[in-house]
């Protein structure tokens, strides 16, 4: 087992210990719901020591500045042979993980998670995941429990 796989194991095993807690806990006001790594359906090289991913609640939306009629803000770009829409300053994505959306920064290669268990924050649309992306670079430090990690197996050495 080389370091990277070592390592990525030690995380998920760690997680695993406190996962049930975790989930009777009550819920960060950036979370709406948690759905666990099976149903959510991400590739085995994202964040592949996730054991899920968190929704971003209705709170965290309305504090990056979406509502139901927000639209797309300015700036963002279909990029239609990848299913995902880029901004180029500063290097945001929205990707498509099935039926949820990650924000993503992709010169850096990082994901927008919650800290607990470095699960990707996702939403329901990819307008919501831009307002999400544009609000965590404009608010760091970024609190609610969210930070940025690197998303490939290898930022587990990081």
């Amino acid at each position: 087992m080389n370091n990277r796989t070592r390592r990525i194991a030690e995380r998920q095993n760690a997680v695993s210990k406190d996962w049930r807690r975790f989930l009777r806990q009550r819920l960060s006001y950036s979370i709406g719901k948690v759905v666990n790594r099976r149903k959510a359906k991400l590739p085995t090289d994202f964040v592949p020591w996730a054991p899920g991913i968190v929704m971003a609640s209705d709170h965290l939306l309305r504090l990056a500045g979406y509502h139901s009629r927000s639209g797309r803000p300015k700036g963002w770009r279909l990029q239609p042979s990848r299913g995902e829409y880029r901004k180029d300053w500063p290097s945001l994505l929205v990707r498509n993980h099935g039926k949820f959306w990650t924000v993503e920064e992709y010169l850096s290669e990082s994901v927008l998670v919650f800290i607990y268990g470095s699960m990707p924050v996702c939403t329901r649309t990819y307008e919501e995941a831009m307002w999400l992306a544009e609000y965590s670079l404009d608010s760091r430090p970024l609190g609610n429990g969210l930070c940025w990690v690197g998303s490939a197996p290898h930022a587990i050495l990081d």
